[in-house]
C-alpha cells in the first residue's frame, strides 16, 4: 500500500517537474527570442552613432561617445550591456536637446526612430524575463529552476543591484 502510494507521489512529483522544466525552456526561449528583437535596433543605433561621431571632437557629444564606448565593451555580458545601453539611451536624449547642427539633428532624428523600436522591443523583452524570474523566483518550480540551472535575468533599464531582489 505504501509502495503504491510512493510511486503515485513520485509519478506526480515527475510529471510536474517535467512539465515545470518544459514552461522554464519556453520562458527562457522567449526571452532569447526579444533579446534577439532587441538586439536589431540596438545595433543600428550604434552604427548611427558612428557615424555622427565619425571625426566629431564636440563636447556636446561626449556622453554619448563615452555610453558608446561603455555599450561596445559590454556587447558580451547581457546585464552589463542592457545596463550600458540604458546610459546610451539617456545619453542621446540630453544630445538631442541642446544639438544644434542640422546634419547631426537628422541623424538624432533617425536615432529617436530607432529609441521607439527599442522602446517595443524593450517592453517585450521586460515582459518575457518578468514572466521567466517569476517562475525561477517560485516555489516549488525555483527547486527545478536550480537543479536545471534556469537564473534571474536582467531586465532593460533595471540597475545590477536590482536583481538581488
Amino acid at each position: 500500500m505504501w509502495a503504491l502510494a510512493l510511486l503515485l507521489m513520485m509519478t506526480l512529483f515527475g510529471g510536474y517537474g517535467v512539465s515545470t522544466h518544459k514552461k522554464l525552456k519556453e520562458l527562457q526561449k522567449r526571452t532569447e527570442k526579444a533579446y534577439g528583437m532587441m538586439a536589431v535596433p540596438l545595433d543600428a543605433r550604434l552604427e548611427r552613432i558612428d557615424r555622427m561621431l565619425a571625426g566629431e571632437e564636440q563636447t556636446l557629444l561626449s556622453g554619448i561617445r563615452e555610453a558608446r564606448r561603455a555599450v561596445e565593451a559590454n556587447r558580451e555580458k547581457r546585464e552589463d550591456r542592457l545596463c550600458a545601453e540604458t546610459r546610451l539611451t539617456l545619453a542621446i536624449a540630453a544630445a538631442a536637446q541642446a544639438v544644434v547642427d542640422e546634419e547631426e539633428r537628422a541623424i538624432l532624428s533617425r536615432i529617436a526612430l530607432l529609441e521607439q523600436d527599442i522602446a517595443l522591443c524593450k517592453e517585450d523583452y521586460n515582459a518575457a524575463v518578468q514572466a521567466l524570474n517569476g517562475k525561477v523566483r517560485s516555489f516549488p518550480a525555483g527547486l527545478i529552476a536550480a537543479v536545471r540551472k534556469f537564473s534571474v535575468l536582467p531586465l532593460f533599464g533595471e540597475s545590477k543591484g536590482a536583481l538581488a531582489h
